[in-house]
């Protein structure tokens, strides 16, 4: 399975806020790219809220999931793998405590990008 869409949010409760969504399933993991597309809140600083809406969205267990952002930095594209801790409130999903590692593994980049 391979999805690729532009998700919307409202940023901090209310600045539009863009970002393509590119998420992929191999061997029962699910692995989800958030890409900063430059419109409203960072990717970095809306990564809790996406993964947590990606998660409810597409009903995904994350305990199955590898999430990732990718983001220009001085005319090159990072690509880091963050980790949360998920805790259920009303029955969701929610992601908390982001923790982030740089990545360059290849295999990565391209379950995304090819």
């Amino acid at each position: 399975m391979k999805i690729d869409f532009i998700h919307k949010i409202k940023g901090f409760g209310h600045y539009p806020s863009e970002y393509r969504i590119c998420i992929c399933t191999e061997n029962n993991m699910t692995y989800i790219c958030f890409i900063d597309l430059d419109i409203g809140v960072s990717v970095t600083n809306a990564s809790e809220h996406l993964a947590t809406e990606i998660v409810g969205k597409l009903k995904l267990d994350p305990l199955y999931c590898r999430f990732f952002e990718t983001y220009s930095y001085q005319n090159q594209e990072t690509l880091d793998e963050i980790k949360y801790d998920w805790k259920k409130v009303g029955g969701d999903w929610v992601a908390v405590n982001p923790q982030w590692s740089f990545k360059t593994n290849d295999d990565i980049k391209k379950l995304f990008f090819t």
